[in-house]
C-alpha cells in the first residue's frame, strides 16, 4: 500500500508542469496537483508514524516548490497578457493626451486626433473579436470615456470624440457579451 501511494505521488509530482500557462495545460496541471494532494493527505493519515514518511515529505516539499514557481509564472503571464492585450487602448489614451496638449498650445492637432480615432476603433474591434476578461473591458471603457472627455474639452475634438463613441459602443457590446445579458 505504501508503494502504491509513493508511485501515485511521484507520478503526480513529475507530471505537474504549469510553467507554460495555456488553458489546457493549466487544467491538466491542476488535475495532477489535486491528485498529488489527495495522495499526500491519505499517506499522511496512513503512514504518519512510519520511518518512510520522510520520503512523502520530500515529495511534498518538491511539489510545493513547483507550485510556487508555477504561481509566479502564471502571475507574470497574466500581467504581460493584460498589458499586451490592452496596448491599443493605452496607445489611444497617449495619442488623445498628445492631441489635447497640442490643442492647448494652439498647434494643429487634427492628425493626432485622427490617429487617436483610428487606434480607438481598432482597440474596440479587438475587444469585440474574442472573449475578454472583465478587467480588460472595464479598463478600455474607462479609457475611451476619458478620451471622449479630452475630445470634448478641445476646441474641435469631434474626430477624437467620434472614435471614442464608436469604441465605447464596441466596449459596451463586449461587456454585455461577457456578462451574458
Amino acid at each position: 500500500m505504501k508503494r502504491t501511494y509513493s508511485l501515485i505521488m511521484l507520478l503526480a509530482c513529475t507530471n505537474y508542469d504549469a510553467d507554460e500557462p495555456g488553458k489546457d495545460d493549466l487544467e491538466l496541471a491542476e488535475a495532477w496537483r489535486v491528485k498529488f494532494e489527495q495522495g499526500y493527505e491519505k499517506a499522511s493519515m496512513l503512514f504518519k508514524g512510519d520511518a518512510d514518511f520522510s520520503k512523502f515529505r520530500q515529495l511534498n516539499s518538491k511539489m510545493e516548490t513547483k507550485l510556487n514557481i508555477a504561481r509566479e509564472s502564471q502571475n507574470r503571464y497574466a500581467r504581460n497578457h493584460f498589458l499586451t492585450e490592452t496596448a491599443p487602448v493605452w496607445l489611444s489614451l497617449l495619442l488623445s493626451i498628445l492631441a489635447w496638449i497640442m490643442d492647448k498650445q494652439q498647434v494643429n492637432d487634427s492628425l493626432m486626433q485622427f490617429a487617436s480615432m483610428i487606434v480607438q476603433i481598432i482597440a474596440g474591434v479587438q475587444l469585440k473579436k474574442k472573449p475578454r476578461a472583465m478587467t480588460e473591458i472595464l479598463v478600455a471603457g474607462g479609457v475611451f470615456a476619458l478620451n471622449m472627455l479630452l475630445g470634448g474639452s478641445m476646441k474641435n475634438g469631434s474626430c477624437m470624440m467620434l472614435g471614442s463613441f464608436v469604441a465605447l459602443i464596441m466596449t459596451t457590446i463586449a461587456f454585455f457579451r461577457r456578462t451574458g445579458k
